[in-house]
């Protein structure tokens, strides 16, 4: 690299240099970014939702006075909590278990990320000393579109926040919280 005249870089060899130099620093960014070392996101993202869900009450009316817990679980760890309350009344403490949603798609690509997120959530709860009981399902998908720098793990981390925002709002519906 060095030449025998003066021991000099000549400005070719300096180019050659920076653009090395530049090309693995860029490189080591994108390592840190992908292991979560570094949180680097600058993107646009379009998610798309779309569910079916059922949900039967066991001697429970429309009319029924009933206070509820619902807790949104996923891996073992309460995401969101709500409460209802009314003086007097039973209270129903209900659980929505999100299983492990499945991807499929490109959400590991660098720049355009385009993929699909299928998951399910089973609501269950435990009887009240009047029998009450409220149980069901929620099947959903989210398909996304991401672009600009987003990491895979982020890029999941967005589509998972959409489906427990649209669990919760079809069960604060559904319960009327």
């Amino acid at each position: 690299m060095w030449t025998e005249r003066n021991n000099k870089v000549t400005p070719m060899q300096r180019k050659k240099i920076t653009i090395i130099v530049i090309a693995c620093a860029a490189l080591c960014i994108l390592a840190l970014r992908e292991l979560g070392i570094l949180d680097v996101n600058a993107y646009k993202s379009i998610l798309d939702t779309s569910y079916s869900a059922s949900l039967s009450r066991s001697n429970v009316q429309e009319t029924t006075s009933l206070s509820y817990t619902v807790d949104i679980r996923h891996q073992q760890e309460t995401l969101v909590s709500l409460t209802k309350t009314q003086n007097g009344s039973a209270l129903l403490a209900i659980e929505a278990i999100l299983e492990e949603p499945e991807y499929s798609g490109g959400y590991g690509y660098p720049l355009v990320k385009v993929f699909t997120m299928a998951y399910q959530c089973v609501i269950t709860s435990s009887p009240t000393a009047e029998g009450q009981a409220v149980t069901g399902t929620i099947n959903g998908e989210i398909e996304a579109r991401i672009t600009g720098f987003c990491t895979g793990r982020k890029a999941k981390a967005l589509a998972l926040e959409k489906a427990i925002q649209q669990i919760e709002d079809y069960l604060w519906q559904q319960l009327k919280l």
